[in-house]
């Protein structure tokens, strides 16, 4: 996984396109002895909602893991109609799924008031933040 805040990195095909260069990069020692995933780029933003939403590894994993089954779900798709309507779902970032799929399905909830929970968190006061450095 990398993580950017970059939205050049959201364009359709960019992701897809650096794990064609990492899977070409691999060695057939280091994919027998390693479980290793595709390369997928997360915006910082997800991140930083996930944490939030107090997810962990294993949801972040399992959101990863649906990514990348939606993408070669939808290149079958492409190669089985060759429609260029089908080629431009098949090329999208993980923020794109992530926004229009998966976020409508995940269990907890996002506190009304992100930020409240994240200066709480970090023990922020504004008492704090008044005080002089």
């Amino acid at each position: 996984m990398l993580s950017f805040d970059d939205y050049y990195f959201t364009m359709p095909g960019i992701n897809q396109y650096l794990n064609n260069i990492f899977q070409e990069k691999l060695s057939d020692d280091a994919r027998c002895a390693f479980d290793i995933m595709p390369v997928t780029l997360i915006n910082l933003d997800i991140l930083f909602y996930l944490s939030i939403r107090k997810s962990n590894f294993g949801e972040i994993k399992d959101c990863i893991i649906r990514y990348w089954n939606i993408i070669h779900g939808r290149i079958r798709k492409h190669r089985k109609s060759g429609l260029p309507s089908d080629l431009l779902g098949s090329l999208a970032s993980f923020d794109d799924i992530f926004h229009s799929i998966m976020v409508k399905n995940l269990e907890k909830k996002l506190p009304l008031d992100p930020m409240t929970e994240l200066l709480r968190l970090g023990d922020i006061t504004q008492g704090k933040l008044n005080e002089e450095l």
